[in-house]
């Protein structure tokens, strides 16, 4: 039983050790066809969240205040946009399509 138990402890132990040592993702999306869903670390907070059209147009420019930002798509017409997420000298970059 002790040996169980310090093998369980063990595992537990090296379990939490590797996952604080992976590098967080700096930004995480969810969406569907209205909605984009932005997560950031504290990082990104603070910066800027442009979005643009197919053609290279800004459509809206927001300063990211909290680490969520959700971005309404719903009285945009469709077509595919490309959000840029930058703070610093880090930029992100994604792409929305609306049907």
């Amino acid at each position: 039983m002790k040996t169980f138990i310090a093998l369980s402890t063990t595992m537990l132990l090296v379990i939490a050790s590797l996952s604080m040592a992976a590098p967080k993702p700096g930004l995480t999306t969810l969406s569907d066809d209205q909605l984009f869903i932005l997560k950031t670390t504290r990082q990104f907070k603070g910066g800027e969240v442009e979005v643009y059209s197919s053609s290279g147009y800004l459509v809206t420019s927001h300063r990211l205040i909290r680490r969520k930002m959700v971005i309404d798509f719903k009285n945009v017409t469709p077509g595919s946009y490309r959000i840029k997420v930058k703070k610093g000298a880090s930029i992100e970059e994604f792409t929305f399509t609306k049907n």
